[in-house]
C-alpha cells in the first residue's frame, strides 16, 4: 500500500534529531567537518519507517515512545556501531522497547532504519523500558528483504513508499519473541562512561580536569580514559571539549547569544581559541552559525543516490 513519505535534508543535527516522531533524541557531532543529513520518514496509522543518512559520526542519546516498540538495522557499509554497550552490526537487529533509553556511537556510511509500532500486544509490552540486541539469521534476512524493498519504493514524484504494513508487524512481533535476545551484561567500561558522559553533560561550564571528573565517578584516571577512547575515541578531555562546542552552537543557532556569551556559558573564555576550535568541529566561524548561514545542504538527488547505493551495498 502506497504510504506518505517525505524525504529532507538537514544541516544541523538538532532539527534531524527532531524528525523520528515520539522519540526523545540528542545528538552530539564528534567527527570534524560540515554536517550535512538527511532523514526519511514514511508512516501509516500504526507503523511508522524511518531511515536516518549523516556524513559525521554522532553521538546519540534518546529514549523510544512509551507507547511504540521499535526495530532498529543498519544498512550501508559503514563500521559497527555500540549501543548501550553493545557492538552492534548490520547482521543485528536492535529492540527499543516502550520508553527504553540508549545511547549510541554511529558512524558515516551506516544507515539506522527504524521501524516503529504501536505495542497493544502483550508482549510487545513486557518490553517497556527495555533495549536489547536480537540475532536470529532467519529474521533479518527477511527484514533486510522488506526494508530494501521498501525503500527502493520511494517515488520522489509521488512521496509515498510501498509500506507492507502486515510483512512488518510480523517481523518486529518475531523479533519481540526471540528469547536468545536477552540484554546481556554490560561491561563495566559502559558503566563508568556513562556516568562521565552525565557528569560532562551537568557542569559544561565549570572547570574539571580529567583526574577529578574520574574521582567524581568513583573510577580510576586510567579506567576512565580507556573507556571513553574504547566507545567515542577520544580522551575525555577531548570530549568534553566536543560537548561544549556543541552546546555552544545549539545556543548560536537560537540566534540569541553573541558568540563571546555563547563560549563563555560553556567554560570557554578564549575567544580567539573557541573560534578556531569551533571552526574545525563545524566547518564554520560561529558568527556564521548565529547569523543562520549554517552548512550548505544536500540537494534532493544527491540524497537519493546515496541512499539507493546503500541499500545496494546491502542486499
Amino acid at each position: 500500500m502506497r504510504t506518505p513519505a517525505s524525504l529532507q535534508d538537514f544541516s544541523s543535527i538538532d532539527a534531524q534529531a527532531e524528525q523520528l516522531t515520539g522519540f526523545d533524541q540528542r545528538y552530539q557531532q564528534l567527527e570534524s567537518g560540515r554536517y550535512a543529513g538527511a532523514f526519511l520518514a514514511a508512516e501509516g496509522p500504526e507503523l511508522g519507517l524511518f531511515v536516518e543518512i549523516t556524513n559525521r559520526r554522532l553521538f546519540q542519546q534518546g529514549a523510544g515512545p512509551p507507547d511504540h516498540v521499535s526495530l532498529v538495522a543498519f544498512l550501508g557499509r559503514g563500521e559497527p556501531g555500540v549501543v548501550n554497550g553493545m557492538t552492534f552490526g548490520k547482521d543485528d537487529l536492535l529492540l527499543v522497547g516502550p520508553g527504553g533509553s540508549y545511547d549510541a556511537v554511529v558512524a558515516p556510511g551506516t544507515i539506522p532504519v527504524v521501524l516503529s509500532m504501536r505495542c497493544a500486544e502483550v508482549e510487545a509490552l513486557r518490553e517497556r523500558g527495555r533495549v536489547r540486541r536480537v540475532r536470529a539469521p532467519g529474521c533479518q534476512a527477511r527484514w533486510h528483504c522488506v526494508i530494501t524493498d521498501v525503500l527502493m519504493s520511494w517515488r520522489p514524484d509521488l512521496a509515498s513508499v510501498d509500506l507492507p504494513g502486515p510483512a512488518l508487524r510480523e517481523l518486529l512481533l518475531e523479533a519481540v519473541g526471540r528469547g536468545e535476545g536477552l540484554q546481556p551484561r554490560r561491561p563495566p567500561a559502559w558503566t563508568v562512561f556513562r556516568r562521565a558522559r552525565h557528569q560532562l553533560l551537568q557542569d559544561l561550564g565549570r572547570p574539571m580536569t580529567v583526574e577529578s571528573l574520574a574521582t567524581s565517578i568513583g573510577a580510576s584516571r586510567r579506567t576512565l580514559e580507556y573507556a571513553c577512547e574504547r566507545y567515542v575515541g577520544m580522551g575525555p578531555g577531548r570530549f568534553r571539549k566536543r560537548l561544549r562546542l556543541n552546546q555552544a552552537r545549539r545556543a548560536l543557532q537560537t540566534g540569541k547569544p553573541t558568540v563571546a556569551e555563547a563560549a563563555t556559558s560553556v567554560g570557554l573564555s578564549h575567544l580567539g581559541r573557541f573560534s578556531g576550535e569551533y571552526r574545525a568541529l563545524f566547518g564554520e566561524f560561529p558568527s556564521e552559525t548565529r547569523r543562520g548561514g549554517g552548512a550548505a545542504s544536500v540537494c534532493a538527488k544527491r540524497i537519493e543516490s546515496r541512499l539507493h547505493r546503500a541499500l545496494r551495498s546491502s542486499s
